[in-house]
């Protein structure tokens, strides 16, 4: 049984209101209460009394609206609801040279890699918000391929009956998207091996020798374009490099509006950042594409706060949610509210947690729920600060098995770093441990958790507040 407030077990409208601690120094206008109600699905939902979506600068980006979707033309269309463009690119490029706030309306439907469903490197340079609006906008690192048995074109497949073939140099990873796997229900991903033959061999693996990739169906299904999902090593939104500051908005209209993205979100200055600004997502479910170190939502240098709500990670290579603070900007801040995270870190990556912060960042999280991650569920450095409030915290595999240090653990507090926990769930790792890790010159403390069923690990400070 999870470890919860028993009064919190019997009343599924149980509400609790959970007070910030003064020591996170968390600013008032980002919010100053939290409030917390039960489910009856065995976990919290929460707010804060803060919302950037209403704030002034948001809705100054909405009086300004360029239209987009998947059937739209950069060339033709001029960006209305009637005759929108195709790309983000091309909207971005449109709502700069206006030089006022914009917004980019985002129809539902897909948006492949080819058709600007990547977006990177290329930034807005004033306010702008992206909304969904119509439904699903599918978006992201994926192309479309015409797979085949042609022994002519694919002299390999000569031999290996089993196997269908695709013309591409380079591959980030591939899913099923019809068929899911057993212990996640998340899309299963294909695995790579080491050469045809063992392809051939084993079906839901892929080869690839640098020209071709080589596929081994599921139940000996034909791949297709709706069964199969082929990605780069790329993001959906990827802005590394900011230089200019601005205040960025993701949204859905109504609460049927959401992108599934296939490549994550990630922004970050490269100079230092001298103003305060929003960076602020709602309604996403992304899913890696990367095989190499990749993080589902991550920004870094953000001066302000950084705000993601109703957000889930899938399948993230590395992080489902990291943030950094890598050039010293004065007062990163973020908050993350009814996000979820379910398998953070693949294949031989350490210290993959579903929730992170690095340097002085400081955060608070509500009601968020990190499930299966590897090296730490919730794992914090330097001299960041954190309340978890209400954050149901899940399986944890460590990552000893890859090389790492980490025994299963569900929250860990590196270096001098500070956590403050209320009403938080730690259900068992996958060793059926309840390990919090407090290094010792950090602080794990708590109200309104029993803690009667965890085990510390090192010497730092684990008390009651």
């Amino acid at each position: 049984m999870p470890t919860v407030l028993a009064s919190d077990w019997l009343s599924n409208n149980a509400s609790s209101t959970v007070t910030i601690p003064s020591a996170l120094n968390w600013p008032s206008k980002y919010g100053s209460q939290v409030s917390l109600k039960w489910q009856p699905a065995g976990k919290y939902k929460g707010d804060i009394n803060y919302d950037p979506f209403t704030s002034a600068e948001c809705l100054a980006c909405l009086n300004n609206k360029i239209y987009i979707a998947a059937t739209g033309n950069d060339t033709t269309g001029v960006g209305s609801i009637a005759n929108p463009y195709l790309t983000p690119t091309k909207a971005i490029t449109v709502g700069n040279a206006t030089s006022a706030p914009y917004s980019i309306y985002m129809l539902a439907g897909d948006y492949k890699r080819t058709v600007g469903g990547a977006t990177n490197n290329i930034y807005p340079t004033q306010d702008c918000a992206i909304v969904f609006y119509g439904g699903k906008v599918t978006a992201g690192a994926f192309d479309d391929y015409t797979w085949s048995q042609n022994t002519t074109t694919f002299p390999a497949l000569i031999g290996n009956s089993n196997l269908w073939a695709i013309a591409r140099t380079n591959l980030g990873r591939i899913y099923s998207v019809k068929y899911c796997d057993f212990g996640t229900g998340l899309p299963r991903e294909y695995v790579a091996v080491g050469s045809v033959a063992l392809c051939n061999s084993q079906p839901g693996t892929l080869y690839t020798d640098g020209t071709n990739v080589y596929l081994h169906p599921i139940n000996a299904e034909a791949p297709t374009n709706t069964n199969t999902r082929v990605c780069l090593n790329v993001f959906t939104l990827g802005m590394p490099s900011i230089v200019t500051p601005f205040n960025f908005f993701m949204f859905g209209v109504t609460g049927g509006d959401y992108m599934e993205s296939w490549g994550g979100i990630y922004a970050g200055y490269s100079t230092l950042p001298t103003v305060d600004k929003v960076f602020a997502v709602r309604d996403v479910v992304s899913m890696s594409a990367n095989t190499t170190a990749h993080r589902n939502f991550a920004t870094d240098a953000w001066r302000g706060l950084t705000y993601f709500k109703d957000c889930s990670s899938a399948y993230s290579t590395t992080d489902s949610f990291n943030f950094h603070n890598s050039l010293s900007s004065v007062g990163c801040y973020t908050l993350t509210i009814n996000c979820s995270s379910l398998v953070s870190g693949v294949g031989s990556q350490v210290s993959c947690n579903g929730l992170t912060l690095h340097e002085d960042v400081v955060s608070i999280d509500v009601a968020g729920e990190y499930d299966l991650a590897q090296g730490g569920v919730v794992r914090n450095i330097n001299t960041t600060k954190q309340l978890l409030a209400g954050t149901k915290i899940k399986r944890d595999r460590g990552d000893i098995a890859q090389g790492g240090a980490v025994v299963p653990t569900c929250v860990m507090a590196d270096d001098s770093a500070q956590i403050w926990m209320d009403h938080v769930i730690l259900e068992p790792t996958l060793s059926g441990q309840r390990y919090v890790s407090v290094a010792a010159a950090a602080s794990v403390r708590y109200k309104n958790v029993d803690t009667s069923y965890y085990s510390v690990l090192n010497n730092g400070i684990f008390e009651s507040y």
